[in-house]
């Protein structure tokens, strides 16, 4: 009976070792997808950054321009902020959806 309680144990121990090789071959396949996931993420993430410096980039270029505009037509006797309004307001319809809601 003691040889008989020896199998019983090797067999829960072995049950037990299938048992924790199933619950690793799980959690290794959930890492797998979540640093997939994270590598997609960071992708967006830096797409998402260089589209934003582009764009204030874009913008600055744009005020100084209006700015100087103003400047001149100010010198000009023409009031200024009118034009940089529809100027700003043409630039912002120029920027592309997709790139607002990238991240939502």
């Amino acid at each position: 009976s003691l040889k008989a309680e020896l199998e019983q144990d090797r067999a829960d121990a072995e049950a037990d070792r299938q048992e924790l090789l199933k619950m690793l071959n799980k959690a290794s396949t959930e890492l797998s997808t979540l640093k997939l996931e994270k590598r997609q993420l960071d992708e967006r993430l830096l797409q998402q950054s260089k589209y934003n410096e582009d764009l204030v980039q874009t913008l600055s270029k744009e005020v100084i321009q209006s700015r100087q505009a103003n400047t001149s037509m100010r010198g000009n006797g023409i009031g200024g902020n009118e034009s940089m309004v529809e100027h700003m307001r043409a630039s912002m319809s120029t920027v592309p959806s997709t790139h607002t809601t990238a991240l939502a």
